[in-house]
């Protein structure tokens, strides 16, 4: 027992020769001896010297090293520890001395709403006036000891389905936009009051919603880890470059008859100058008759089929016909316009071939990642049809 009383009281002995080279300018050395003397605390003893080191990070404006060191706090302690809202009072200081007012004010007013007996709590209320001058200028509405700024209005609105976003000229719907979001902060506050946050069912739900957004977090890092290269595109393109071609396409008009006779009756009109388009609302069975027989955009793919072969060879202004149908019916087939197929560039289709490719890669790997977590955690299905 005595020696560990010996063994700290040397510990305290390096913290002071710490400081004083600290104070004498040396402040890198001194905090590189005052973290070989923390390491060798234990329990409480070794929260009480970190947030030491905290102040003189903050002093020095060390504010990477104070931040990190916090973490390192936060991680080890509950938040129901007597220490917790001095840690988070030193992590707003050092918001606060970066320009962050937003998160430093954040932790001031959890302090609080949850540590009115904590030892900064004194210091925290002069705190939050002082940053609430600061961003008073950027406040829609203040709600007790929370405030809505601009900008958490605007992610609000943005949150919102489309529909229920109201028209920024329609000032009575924002309003009532902004009055339904302090309301929110009300019942938070309410809530708070009623300690409902110590509540079982409060705790059960924050578990569930844990695990939601923790999986989700998951599931976004992975599939952002999951990359197209270029070159990869640009194989694909090659390699499917058909897929990617806007095929032939043909203005037609057709007129449609029961009989050859007739179709080539009509014929002999068209060759004595008849205009087309007045026979085949005149004469034509089929349902374009009234708009002159016209058919815009015909391809390969498009009816009747019969006429693919004729139009591979026709040119502009060119008639065919009689034209046997499947149907049994005979067609008159004249050409408007050819627009030649070509080959969509790689610059229309990079982001297309880029999703195909990510999709393809994402289920094989999310496939094969399924069947070794199912190994990795022994799991077991009990379900039965």
């Amino acid at each position: 027992m005595k020696f560990l009383i010996f063994l700290v009281f040397i510990q305290i002995e390096k913290i002071e020769e710490a400081k004083k080279l600290i104070e004498a300018g040396k402040i890198n050395d001194g905090i590189i001896l005052y973290k070989e003397a923390l390491s060798e605390f234990s329990g409480a003893k070794k929260i009480e010297k970190a947030i030491d080191l905290l102040d003189i990070y903050i002093r020095y404006e060390k504010f990477r090293e104070g931040l990190s060191l916090i973490s390192e706090l936060e991680r080890k302690i509950s938040k129901y520890s007597i220490f917790y809202p001095e840690i988070q009072y030193r992590k707003a200081l050092i918001y606060e001395n970066l320009g962050n007012y937003l998160e430093a004010q954040k932790i001031y007013e959890m302090i609080i709403l949850k540590y009115r007996k904590s030892k900064v709590y004194d210091d925290v209320s002069k705190k939050v006036d002082r940053i609430f001058e600061i961003l008073s200028q950027n406040f829609l509405a203040i709600v007790g000891p929370m405030n809505i700024t601009y900008q958490e209005f605007e992610k609000h609105l943005e949150a919102l389905p489309i529909y229920l976003r109201p028209s920024p000229s329609d000032t009575i719907a924002v309003r009532k936009t902004l009055e339904n979001l302090i309301i929110s902060k009300i019942l938070y506050l309410e809530a708070l009051n009623e300690k409902l946050d110590l509540k079982e069912d409060f705790r059960v739900t924050l578990e569930k919603e844990k695990e939601k957004i923790l999986a989700n977090l998951y599931l976004k890092k992975i599939n952002e880890g999951i990359k197209v290269k270029e070159e990869e595109i640009k194989e694909y393109y090659l390699k499917h470059r058909e897929d990617f071609k806007i095929p032939t396409r043909w203005d037609i008009r057709r007129i449609e008859t029961k009989n050859e006779n007739e179709a080539r009756e009509i014929m002999k009109k068209i060759k004595r100058g008849e205009k087309f388009e007045e026979l085949a609302k005149k004469f034509s069975l089929a349902p374009d008759a009234e708009n002159g027989g016209f058919i815009p955009n015909f391809t390969e793919k498009s009816l009747p089929e019969e006429f693919i072969k004729y139009l591979k060879t026709m040119r502009e202004g060119e008639i065919k016909g009689p034209i046997k149908l499947k149907n049994g019916n005979y067609a008159i087939l004249k050409l408007e316009k050819i627009k030649r197929g070509e080959y969509r560039k790689l610059e229309e289709v990079k982001n297309q071939i880029e999703n195909m490719i990510l999709k393809e890669r994402k289920e094989k790997f999310w496939e094969k990642w399924r069947k070794g977590m199912f190994e990795k955690y022994k799991v077991k299905i009990y379900f039965k049809k």
